[in-house]
């Protein structure tokens, strides 16, 4: 049978990190709290931030870019190894 001062460590070891725990959670929770407004912020304005419907934006890559690189044939045979 444990001795009384052995469960007596024990509990005051449990209270103790039960009073970490409290203590670690109430920081993240007021450090969450601080966040979410900045949050909110930079997703409303980023959601209204899209370019319009109508203004027409190009694409970064076109074919006629891909044929200025002068791509050697390809001829379907020989797969990938074979261009090296």
């Amino acid at each position: 049978m444990p001795s009384k001062n052995s469960t007596s460590r024990r509990t005051a070891k449990r209270r103790a990190k039960r009073s970490a725990d409290k203590r670690i959670a109430s920081l993240v929770t007021r450090e969450v709290v601080k966040l979410i407004p900045q949050i909110v912020a930079q997703v409303h304005f980023l959601s209204n931030s899209r370019a319009p419907e109508d203004v027409k934006t190009e694409p970064a890559f076109l074919y006629k870019h891909f044929k200025a690189c002068d791509p050697m044939p390809f001829t379907g045979e020989g797969g990938v190894s074979q261009l090296l």
